[in-house]
């Protein structure tokens, strides 16, 4: 008897991991990301487009703790289907230069971005990124297009912090960018 009650036990278990392993790596987060220009020099006839790339990236699984399994259960499953655990909550863009006489240096220009926003069945909208609910966003890239052309200083070093749910900040320094 007590070795059937065992082989149940162990039975009961061994599904738990299997299902836990599948079913718990729902989100994902990271603490870095990387950024790509379109271009570190911006024709007159052009838009500057910002994509920072998450890195690091680690998978997030849910917790069973009333049967002791922990998130370290996590295999490849479906890889953070449930998106970022900790979503970003505001990015804030600023320049040692001043931009224009609207935006002096080291005030946000995030008013400025537009946010390249996902619809689905690979469609795409541009929100202004003032606007946009940054929590609904779900992907782990971030694309910011902005048209206005500074007029006091032309050559400019972007600095992008980008706050998520957990108060942590992820901060990102572009390369010289001029306007021709």
């Amino acid at each position: 008897m007590t070795t059937k009650k065992s082989l149940v036990l162990i039975g009961y278990f061994a599904i738990q991991f299997i299902s836990s392993c599948c079913n718990g790596v729902k989100y994902y987060d990271f603490t870095q990301m990387n950024v790509q220009l379109s271009g570190s020099t911006v024709e007159p006839d052009q838009d500057l487009t910002i994509q920072l790339f998450a890195t690091d990236i680690k998978y997030l699984a849910l917790q069973l703790p009333d049967l002791g399994f922990a998130s370290s259960l996590a295999l490849n499953c479906d890889d953070g289907w449930g998106g970022m655990k900790y979503p970003f909550e505001s990015i804030e863009i600023t320049s040692a230069a001043n931009f224009n006489d609207e935006y002096p240096a080291a005030q946000n220009l995030a008013p400025l971005f537009q946010i390249m926003k996902f619809l689905g069945d690979g469609k795409f909208e541009m929100v202004p990124l003032a606007e946009a609910d940054l929590a609904a966003f779900r992907g782990d890239d971030v694309t910011l297009i902005i048209s206005e052309r500074p007029t006091a200083v032309f050559t400019h070093q972007l600095q992008l912090k980008l706050r998520k749910s957990n108060q942590e900040t992820i901060t990102v320094t572009t390369t010289d960018i001029t306007w021709q």
